[in-house]
């Protein structure tokens, strides 16, 4: 399991889901789990409706012979329920079907199965999908949901790769425009998409992601290029569709440097519009094209000279996280922490740092030295903040975080900017208030620290506690 957690971070959010997590240790057992996740999609579903009565010694309901109605035929029938979902005025984003659409759907389908009372079959179905199996709940008000939505994208497109691949009820020309054009740039569809592009052949993903590449998603802040990446991402075998790969990576290399027409450094929504284009692409490349040994050199590239300080924290980020196995990623971050001419990339690289690398023995003597000497008030704020953070229960921070309050150097600052002093301030009431000393210090502050705002912040918070304390 430990490898699967490790490969893929979509599995690792699921394993934080309990049933989920117990459904994965009971595949775990006698097998290695799989590593993509529409195939450990389906076996958690054939867990949930066939082994979860078997674990918990359950007898099958004798009207429900389990010969004529199988896990399979209940897979089939959760695909049809979720494809009625997805076409109801809700979508997707709704996880919800009427208990009168329900038993209509699972009534035609065992009307067209040939099976005897199908009404009455449909109903015992219901109750059992949702009470021992629990792949279904009931949201009240006569409707029905998956419990984790999960099972429903997942069996949406379960449906959609059916009806493409099996029945021909869906053509690839139909796919592109019936499901990847109409829902593209609709939120809870995309990780449907991203199931039916793992899901079918590689080379008809190939035709998908040029058909998203083809599109204009600007308005949409380029949600189109977003999800090609995420859908290639799916592809296993990625040689076949080598062409339509390198075309999308330069188009999201190009999304890293993306400007607008009208764009001034006065106009806060533009900025924070170009900045999220351009790290989310950043992110894109970094993700879609780990393995690539010309990712690596090409994002510290980007830390070391991008124009864009949000392009270079985020690409300092990626390094630190992604190739946090990397002999050379952390002397490579130590240097950017001490050296980068950008106070904000130095920020990142020391926020990154104390992430990855907390339990190395050399993390706190270099991150009190940079809480110390830094000649950025970012910088040193941030290596506070950090140490108080990852090193509360050392019972010397808290001496030192009075020497930081008290003697940290004096400067001229915006309301805007960190300060050292105020943060350590903030850390010592948050976390060491029962302590006689953060009283002391607080009453020094205001009555002799250099700094306006440093005296205000001191003055509220001696009136709290001593509110408290009266109380």
């Amino acid at each position: 399991m430990e490898r699967a957690l490790a490969y893929s971070s979509t599995i690792r959010d699921l394993a934080g889901n309990p049933l989920l997590l117990t459904i994965m240790a009971i595949l775990n057992r006698g097998q290695e789990l799989p590593r993509d996740r529409a195939e450990l999609y389906n076996q958690a579903s054939r867990v949930l409706l066939y082994q979860w009565d078997v674990e918990r010694s359950l007898v099958e309901d004798s009207r429900l012979d389990p010969k004529t109605i199988d896990a399979k035929d209940k897979q089939e029938m959760l695909r049809r329920i979720a494809y009625e979902m997805q076409a109801a005025p809700e979508g997707l984003a709704g996880n919800i079907i009427s208990a009168e659409d329900l038993e209509s759907t699972l009534t035609a389908y065992l009307n067209n199965k040939d099976f005897d009372r199908p009404k009455e079959r449909a109903r015992l179905i219901i109750n059992q999908l949702r009470t021992r199996n629990f792949i279904l709940c009931y949201l009240g008000a006569d409707t029905y949901g998956f419990v984790h939505r999960t099972f429903l994208e997942y069996f949406c497109a379960s449906e959609v790769v059916y009806r493409f691949e099996k029945t021909r009820q869906v053509s690839l020309n139909e796919l592109k425009i019936e499901i990847f054009g109409k829902h593209w740039d609709d939120e809870s569809w995309q990780e449907v998409l991203c199931l039916i592009a793992g899901l079918i052949d590689g080379r008809f993903t190939g035709e998908l992601i040029e058909f998203l590449m083809r599109q204009d998603g600007e308005a949409q802040k380029f949600r189109n290029l977003f999800l090609a990446a995420k859908c290639l991402n799916e592809v296993r075998e990625r040689k076949e569709i080598a062409g339509v790969e390198s075309q999308l990576l330069e188009r999201l290399k190009e999304l890293t440097k993306y400007d607008l027409n009208d764009y001034t450094f006065r106009d806060t929504k533009n900025i924070n519009l170009v900045r999220e284009i351009r790290t989310q692409a950043l992110a894109a490349v970094a993700a879609t094209w780990k393995d690539d040994p010309k990712t690596l050199p090409w994002l510290k590239q980007c830390a070391q000279s991008d124009d864009n300080s949000a392009v270079r924290r985020a690409a300092v980020q990626e390094i630190a996280r992604g190739w946090k196995d990397d002999p050379e990623t952390l002397p490579w971050l130590k240097q950017c922490a001490q050296c980068d001419d950008n106070s904000a990339v130095r920020q990142t690289a020391v926020q990154e740092l104390v992430r990855g690398w907390k339990d190395d023995p050399e993390t706190l003597p270099w991150l009190k030295q940079c809480a110390q000497c830094d000649d950025n008030s970012a910088v040193r704020c941030a290596a506070v903040q950090e140490l108080a953070r990852g090193w509360k229960n050392d019972l010397k921070i808290f001496q030192w975080l009075c020497d930081i309050a008290i003697n940290d150097p004096f400067e001229l600052q915006s309301k805007f900017q960190d300060n050292p002093r105020k943060a350590a301030l903030e850390i010592m009431v948050k976390q060491y208030s029962d302590r006689p000393q953060t009283l002391e210090i607080l009453r020094d502050r205001f009555a002799n620290d250099p700094d306006k705002q440093v005296r205000n912040f001191a003055l509220k918070q001696l009136a709290k506690l001593i509110r408290e304390t009266i109380i």
